[in-house]
């Protein structure tokens, strides 16, 4: 009796918490909502607020471990060291790009021998990435976190425990602030968003592989991007920060004569000074670059990536079709001839293992992405449960969310050549304006089935760090990517329809991630059912004008859907119709030659005959009418509004929404940029004109910044 009581009490003080919370929020933090005004407020900070905010502090407790004997000044009387102390626990995004970036550059420095050390990598644990540490402090449950174990976990989150333990070990003891429990494997029932909160930090900090290498993007000789392998600690201490710690030390060690007195002490690192210093460094070197492609490693090592090796616009069919069988074959092979069976991320071995083992299991294998499935919101679907941070976020954070994501996929693609494409919702928002629809929730890309494979032998558990902008732009490296292949990307089959993303390119921070499908050869427009829904798309491929004729009283169905089988099968003969794992099906002139153009400000592809797909996938209303998903689009602006704003003004030049022209203002270059690409009456593939030139800075700055800024403003407000 008195179990079921407690059982009861700590549900309702959980629901109590999460409905205060939702109509109550807490003092700013940097999670609260970001809104237009304090974008406006940012836009206007003064220089001695960015004095501040382009630092990025080391926490004191890992400068105490670092100096026993030294204390840092804490003076209130002092600005800056009142500054430090509010700030230097907090986390700071930037921090680690700061450390790796100085890390680098002192490793070619020191190293005579070699241009690129092959030996060079770095430390890396979630906890110091994310702010694991602060993440669970922040989580407020009505309890201290420090008694959920398994069972009381489940019981407080409305979980059954049998189940839940099959994904769940408790743990003997943890410090305090971190609960007594590891996270082994997805859980994918519904639970409350805090509990969803605890189950992928919990995973991260205990159990989660670290990625196999880091790809700093913009950073290597003439902007292009640096490989660098990562290595773990182990998981002897799990909460620790060695990988930070050892970072900041070596940071010290380089810029301090000695470690006795207390004025010597530097407490920030500003990421800005440690890009000039490194682009400086490259500009100085009279030697030749050698760039060493991936595919003719055969393990990771530190290096450069070619950027002078831009993809084909023009497809081949053989880019579609890769036999698996033959794969596999010349795979054993090259992992049979290898003369060492010990590297670390052998590319080979590696992907040999991950196809054997999972090969038997097509097609029906067991899902391999999962998500924060909430109570009470179907918006956990649309986060990677690993990464969940949180449910609510304000449009424009969002927006600045995704912006930043689908710049960084769309780099780190161009950079390692891969043959990507935008799709579906993400390719319908490029036709409206250049950009995201403003009520999409991720971004759709698609490649060839070659170019899926590349990125499962090179770039696999990849994380990616954008650093291409500006280095005096305080936007900058606000964000980590990590590239997750799905351990059966080599089926063509939609199996149970579990697995239909290839894979995915996941924001860190948050878990919005690309959604990223490869189109293959496959038998599936023969075996599709007549009475599939996805039939009628198929059916425009055979033929654009089939809706039309299947309208029509004066075409026979039989003669239509004989004209229809013909068309089919000289396609399969031909080799020229493909297909992702979810059938939406395209033939080689549906999608090449890509054309070059701009998305999100950034370099990016669009198929040949985008339109032709749109209408397929969308019916052609799609790309005339201006009302969908309660907003409206006003061709004045380019931008899509909310339906209820400015109503009356339906071209959009009568709009005085301060929220709108602020949006106005962030996005014109792109969308003009935009329009005049459309409306040119040439072919864009002959365009002349270089697109990565006309890449603009980013027009949506990172929430994060905004809310440093805004607790800058607040501090010095007290002196």
């Amino acid at each position: 009796m008195n179990l079921l009581i407690d059982q009861y009490l700590a549900s309702v003080i959980l629901i109590i918490f999460i409905v205060y919370s939702y109509i109550y929020p807490t003092s700013y933090s940097y999670d609260a909502i970001i809104t237009s005004k304090q974008v406006e407020k940012f836009e206007r900070s003064s220089p001695l607020v960015n004095e501040w905010l382009v630092k990025s502090y080391f926490p004191n407790t890992i400068l105490q471990s670092i100096y026993p004997n030294s204390t840092i000044p804490n003076s209130d009387h002092d600005i800056s060291n009142r500054i430090y102390w509010d700030l230097q626990q907090e986390y700071d995004p930037r921090l680690l790009p700061s450390l790796w970036i100085n890390s680098i550059l002192n490793n070619l420095k020191n190293d005579h021998d070699h241009l690129f050390n092959p030996e060079i990598s770095l430390p890396f644990s979630w906890n110091s990435l994310l702010g694991i540490d602060r993440r669970l402090k922040s989580i407020e449950v009505g309890m201290d976190l420090h008694v959920l174990n398994c069972e009381k976990f489940a019981e407080v989150f409305g979980l059954d425990y049998s189940e839940f333990s099959k994904s769940c070990i408790s743990l003997k003891g943890s410090p305090r602030n971190y609960p007594k429990l590891k996270i082994t494997r997805p859980v994918d029932d519904l639970t409350y968003e805090e509990g969803r909160k605890i189950i992928g930090l919990s995973h991260l900090l205990h159990e989660a592989p670290i990625p196999h290498r880091l790809a700093l993007l913009g950073v290597g000789p003439e902007q292009s991007s640096l490989i660098v392998p990562l290595m773990g600690l182990g998981r002897v201490n799990a909460y620790s920060k060695g990988d930070l710690n050892y970072l900041i030390s070596n940071y010290l060690d380089n810029i301090s004569q000695t470690k006795e007195s207390p004025s010597n002490i530097t407490n920030s690192i500003e990421l800005g000074i440690e890009l000039h210093n490194l682009k400086s460094w490259w500009e100085s070197i009279d030697q030749p670059i050698s760039y060493k492609p991936s595919q003719e490693l055969k393990y990771d090592l530190f290096r450069a990536m070619d950027c002078h090796n831009a993809m084909s616009m023009d497809l081949k069919k053989e880019e579609f079709d890769i036999d698996i069988e033959q794969y596999i074959n010349t795979l054993q092979d090259k992992v049979s001839h290898s003369y060492s069976m010990e590297i670390i991320n052998d590319f080979d071995k590696e992907l040999l293992t991950v196809m054997t083992n999972n090969i038997g299991l097509q097609p029906n294998f067991t899902k391999y992405f999962n998500e924060a499935n909430c109570i009470g919101s179907h918006k956990g679907s649309h986060y990677d449960w690993r990464f969940f941070k949180q449910l609510r976020y304000s449009e424009y954070e969002r927006k600045a969310i995704l912006h930043r994501l689908t710049r960084s996929w769309l780099r780190f693609a161009n950079s390692v050549g891969l043959s990507t494409w935008l799709g579906h919702g993400s390719l319908l928002g490029w036709y409206w304006n250049g950009m995201s629809l403003p009520w999409d929730e991720d971004l759709d890309v698609q490649m060839t089935l070659e170019s899926l494979y590349v990125l499962a032998r090179n770039f696999n558990q990849t994380l990616v760090v954008d650093l291409t902008d500006d280095p005096d732009n305080l936007n900058n490296a606000m964000g980590s990517y990590l590239v997750d292949v799905s351990s059966n990307f080599f089926s063509r089959d939609n199996g149970n329809g579990l697995n239909t993303i290839d894979a995915r390119f996941i924001d860190t921070n948050t878990g919005f991630y690309v959604d990223i499908t490869a189109l293959g050869l496959t038998n599936a427009s023969q075996c599709l059912s007549s009475k599939d829904k996805r039939m009628k798309e198929l059916n425009q491929v055979l033929d654009p004008e089939f809706i039309e004729k299947d309208e029509s009283k004066t075409i026979e169905s039989e003669d239509l859907k004989q004209s229809l089988h013909v068309k089919r099968d000289q396609l399969v003969n031909d080799r020229n119709i493909f297909n992702c794992r979810n059938y939406h099906f395209y033939t080689l002139e549906d999608l090449s030659p890509l054309r070059k153009t701009l998305f999100e400000g950034v370099q990016a592809y669009v198929p040949n005959g985008y339109k032709a797909i749109l209408e397929r996938e969308y019916t052609r209303s799609s790309l005339y009418s201006r009302q969908h998903e309660g907003h409206t689009f006003r061709p004045t602006l380019d931008l899509w509004i909310p339906s209820g704003v400015c109503k009356r003004d339906v071209m959009g030049n009568q709009c005085f929404d301060s929220e709108v022209l602020l949006e106005r203002k962030h996005t014109m270059p792109v969308t003009l940029r935009h329009r005049e690409e459309l409306n040119r009456k040439r072919d864009l593939t002959l365009d002349v004109v270089n697109i990565k030139d006309t890449e603009v800075l980013p027009f949506r700055v990172d929430p994060w910044i905004i809310g440093r800024c805004l607790r800058l403003q607040k501090l010095l407000e007290r002196f």
